[in-house]
């Protein structure tokens, strides 16, 4: 038994697995195929990817588990062996740091006039 996971997939790729599984939900699909015919599907996935697709597979295996997994493009999980178990990694999200340039601030603070304010505003 394999299972697909797919976002941001171009409709070739999504219509080429439902060839090979059911698609229980959008992007989500569900098959069983022998070895060689799945890691073809895996090529596949690869190959009809497009630059944003993030793709994971995740199968039956002999281990502790009982599966292994996959994954192609970019996703905050990512799978790794240790010592013979798969376990999801996350990648801590990056805030974009954001400096105002002092033209920026310049602009600012000329922008403001304080005869804008009405009088009644700062009356308690």
């Amino acid at each position: 038994m394999w299972v697909i996971d797919l976002e941001n997939a171009p409709d070739r790729l999504r219509g080429t697995l439902s060839r090979w599984g059911v698609e229980v939900r959008a992007g989500l699909y569900v098959g069983s195929a022998s070895g060689r015919v799945r890691d073809a599907l895996w090529e596949l996935v690869r190959s009809l990817a497009s630059a944003d697709t993030s793709a994971v597979m995740v199968f039956d295996a002999s281990g502790p588990q009982g599966f292994e997994a996959r994954t192609h493009g970019r996703n905050r999980r990512e799978i790794v062996d240790m010592d013979g178990l798969w376990l999801a990694r996350f990648e801590p999200v990056r805030a974009e740091s954001y400096e105002p340039s002092v033209d920026e601030l310049t602009d600012d603070a000329m922008a403001f006039d304080p005869g804008e304010i009405e009088a009644g505003y700062l009356e308690p």
